[in-house]
């Protein structure tokens, strides 16, 4: 249930807990082949609470490859921007 993996790991990052929050997004993410534009989003910002801007970075611009014209990859846009300012 990749659906449950993704919620529960927003409940995570809502009680600052982004460690947990990562594990279960990747478990969300491997159980969807990886096409979870969602998921990949909100690793992107479990990893950047985590100190992990590089990986963020990756989990941003798959969300912009996967889901172009959207919503969510502006989001992600205004994300890796972020992470790429001194």
């Amino acid at each position: 249930f990749a659906e449950a993996h993704y919620w529960l790991g927003r409940m995570y990052l809502v009680n600052n807990r982004p460690d947990d929050a990562q594990k279960q997004f990747a478990t969300a993410l491997e159980q969807h082949g990886n096409n979870y534009p969602e998921a990949l989003f909100y690793q992107g910002i479990a990893q950047e609470q985590l100190g992990q801007p590089a990986n963020a970075m990756t989990s941003f611009q798959s969300v912009v490859d996967q889901v172009r014209d959207s919503g969510l990859a502006r989001e992600a846009e205004a994300a890796i921007a972020r992470l790429k300012q001194p």
